[in-house]
């Protein structure tokens, strides 16, 4: 799956387009020159509106001279694991319906895109 991005000043609506399934066509060609049956080509927009979360810490100065302990190097490990479970928390609360994101009816094809 390709990364998904989005141009600078393009406001928080990010729009795809998601073509449907065309019919399947069992019937063989033959020889003549008869046409298949024609079928319509239909596209669903989906609009998606992007949201911004995030956290920060606050570290004086004297902190760092202070402790022997590598404060900055902790400090980006633990907002790095909070970035990880507030992105499952997301994530799990939107495929549930949840009240942190708009509920989405999944079908087989976007839970293949999030498997991948």
């Amino acid at each position: 799956m390709y990364p998904i991005t989005m141009d600078q000043q393009a406001g928080d609506i990010l729009r795809r387009r998601r073509y449907q399934n065309l019919l399947t066509a069992p019937v063989p060609l033959g020889n003549g020159i008869v046409d298949p049956p024609a079928q319509q080509l239909t596209a669903l927009d989906i609009d998606a509106r992007i949201d911004w979360y995030g956290t920060y810490i606050i570290l004086q100065e004297q902190v760092m001279l202070i402790n022997e302990d590598p404060v900055l190097n902790s400090a980006v490990s633990v907002l790095g694991q909070s970035l990880r479970e507030t992105e499952d928390q997301l994530a799990r609360s939107m495929m549930e319906g949840g009240r942190m994101c708009a509920p989405y009816k999944f079908n087989l094809i976007d839970l293949e895109l999030l498997a991948a």
